[in-house]
């Protein structure tokens, strides 16, 4: 890979490739500047003064690590100040011209070339593509385990959209007041037995007594977005799936267009988000049907101030919902084995 080293009619010195740097090299440069902070002292590095920045590419970003480097100095750039420190973050660049490397300073190119922030641009979007697709040989296969975990959650959130519905449908005044009331720690007035209070808003002859913070929102939303979502999910990584096997990945990849690859990732991204949101949903709807919340919610809905009465009530078995209140005897709400 190098031809011997040639002298420079400026300082440093001149190594000769016989070709581009390898993704293997430019590790090994990698983890040289890692262990020394010295990327001017790696066996390869052509430290001689650039003269153009024709065609030059940038092969990786870097930050030294002062601690590491003899004097706690900076790092001499190639470009303008090759004998003297210059800078701490750099670019690995790869100069065709003249078959070398250099490390220079990230701000340096400029100094060089007016047009060299194309090459950076140019950088960025490599190393874009580069994580792109080294993120999908990460998690394509997955894919098919995660619509394994979506038809899970979706027999779960089939169950739990009806038993929402019902009450829904059977208790609209009771759910749109808890609805109203939920959002805050749920709370009652109470006449005070004193003088008038008086508060930053005025007077009055009522001050409010905290009860208790009640969960499962879910439960009493305006919709129920889980079943919808969960299939959407579905949908979208059954279009990209390929299956499970890591080297028939790797092959696709290859042929993929760059289009294909940006939407693979988005497709893997969203729905990792959407399950996420699904599973924190289907937990927030049970925890509405927990002793304990229920308990909250009946000492709220039953104090002799409360500004609607009602009640619920688990049944033995706890396969339904009783509700009650002013306006009906009685309403039972199927649980449909959620809990």
């Amino acid at each position: 890979m190098i031809s011997s080293p040639t002298a420079s009619l400026t300082s440093g010195r001149l190594i000769r490739l016989k070709s581009e740097p390898s993704p293997t090299q430019i590790e090994e440069f990698k983890q040289h500047v890692k262990e020394t902070g010295q990327p001017e002292t790696f066996t390869t590095i052509t430290t001689s003064k650039a003269e153009n920045l024709e065609e030059a590419k940038i092969l990786w970003k870097f930050t030294l690590d002062r601690k590491k480097r003899p004097n706690w100095d900076e790092a001499p750039c190639p470009i303008c100040s090759p004998v003297s420190p210059k800078y701490l973050s750099g670019f690995l660049v790869w100069f065709p011209k003249e078959n070398c490397i250099r490390a220079i300073g990230k701000e340096c190119g400029r100094t060089l070339d007016k047009n060299w922030h194309r090459e950076v641009r140019a950088f960025k979007i490599r190393e874009e593509d580069e994580a792109r697709r080294q993120y999908i040989l990460q998690k394509l296969h997955t894919v098919p385990q995660l619509i394994s975990e979506f038809e899970t959650e979706l027999a779960t959130a089939k169950r739990q959209h009806s038993v929402w519905r019902d009450l829904k449908d059977r208790c609209p005044a009771i759910v749109q007041h808890l609805r109203d009331n939920m959002g805050e720690d749920l709370r009652v007035s109470r006449r005070s037995r004193n003088k008038t209070l008086s508060s930053s808003n005025g007077t009055s002859n009522y001050y409010e007594t905290r009860i208790g913070k009640a969960q499962g929102y879910a439960a009493v939303r305006r919709d129920f977005p889980n079943v919808r979502e969960i299939k959407s999910s579905i949908e979208h990584l059954e279009a990209i799936s390929h299956g499970s096997n890591s080297h028939e990945i790797s092959v696709r990849l290859q042929v993929m267009s760059k289009k294909e690859q940006r939407a693979i990732e988005k497709v893997i991204k969203l729905s990792e988000t959407k399950l996420d949101r699904v599973k924190q949903r289907r937990h927030d709807f049970l925890s509405f049907f927990s002793d304990a919340n229920i308990e909250t919610i009946n000492r709220w809905a039953t104090d002799q101030n409360t500004s609607m009465y009602f009640t619920m009530k688990l049944n033995k078995n706890r396969k339904c919902l009783e509700v009650s209140c002013q306006e009906f005897s009685l309403e039972t709400i199927r649980l449909r084995t959620i809990i």
